[in-house]
């Protein structure tokens, strides 16, 4: 018999801490670990919020998606001794391959950790992003002369909307990180751009990569908390005047990336009286209102300011 309240600590102390946890559970709903006839069932309801974790003393009318099978020795030198899991298995459950193939790798750099460093860069296009945006094949939209940064264009990624998303801003050659936050290690560049729009506002995801662009080229940041507005007063096709940077809300606010985490930041539309008043006050204050106005994170070419016309100087 295996010590149930040991497992379960320790099946609990790596997903609390592994970054890649958010990633998988937006994805599966039930994973299986076996440790010989007895087994822990890790049901995960991303939209409500929801984990649990359940043990049985066998396998029997259980349906994970996936099952992961390994030695309760080489989950404690992972949960408690920050070893790397070795000898373990990951098999697809009872119904076959109903999850993308990549949940397997995804699961499996949960369960082994040890030097995440190791880990490719590739990790983000081919792990992270799709986990985030949808398993489709991304158009490519704008790439770095001679560079590795590019911006992808994922359709459909979030309630019918493209995620335009940059891809490379992170990359160790890029250099030191502009991040400092308490309790985390940013990843070299320290952050993505990410923009959701409605497909018909392209001009929208354009506007990202120029931006995308922009740093490349000068070497300067847009980071959380400040605000992009253009000298013509007006982005040309809408009604709006630049962007809010903030942190997203309906994706997972950051990721990782071999030895480090990256976060996001969100483009967010905003009105030229909405920036005015975003620099008098905050840009979170501004975009908490966009929320409450239902622009939840997502940005439309034409549509009225939240901000009344009084509360502009």
């Amino acid at each position: 018999m295996i010590d149930r309240d040991r497992v379960s600590e320790a099946l609990q102390t790596i997903l609390q801490s592994d970054e890649h946890f958010p990633l998988l559970m937006r994805n599966a709903s039930r994973v299986g670990f076996r440790f010989g006839e007895e087994v822990f069932l890790l049901e995960m309801d991303a939209e409500q919020g929801r984990v649990g974790l359940e043990h049985h003393a066998s396998a029997q009318g259980l349906d994970p998606e996936l099952w992961v099978e390994i030695a309760p020795e080489a989950l404690f030198a992972r949960a408690f001794e920050g070893r790397q899991a070795t000898g373990f298995r990951i098999q697809t459950g009872p119904r076959g391959q109903v999850l993308h193939p990549s949940m397997e790798r995804l699961i499996a750099r949960i369960i082994e950790g040890g030097d995440a460093a190791r880990h490719p860069l590739s990790d983000r296009e081919d792990l992270i992003y799709p986990a985030l945006f949808g398993f489709g094949e991304p158009q490519p939209v704008w790439q770095q002369a001679g560079g590795g940064v590019q911006v992808l264009r994922f359709a459909g990624a979030y309630e019918g909307r493209d995620a335009w998303v940059s891809s490379g801003l992170s990359d160790p050659a890029r250099g030191p990180s502009p991040l400092e936050i308490e309790g985390f290690r940013p990843a070299v560049a320290g952050y993505e751009l990410v923009l959701f729009a409605a497909p018909e506002d392209a001009v929208l995801g354009q506007q990202l990569a120029g931006w995308v662009d922009y740093v490349c080229q000068t070497r300067s940041h847009i980071l959380q908390g400040s605000w992009l507005e253009y000298a013509e007063g007006r982005i040309p096709q809408t009604s709006l005047s630049g962007f809010l940077v903030v942190p997203p809300i309906t994706i997972p606010d950051r990721f990782p990336l071999q030895d480090g985490i990256v976060h996001w930041s969100l483009l967010l539309g905003a009105t030229g009286q909405e920036i005015e008043v975003a620099k008098e006050s905050s840009v979170i204050d501004i975009a908490q209102a966009l929320f409450d106005a239902g622009w939840i994170d997502f940005s439309t070419a034409h549509r009225e300011s939240v901000v009344p016309g009084s509360m502009h100087r």
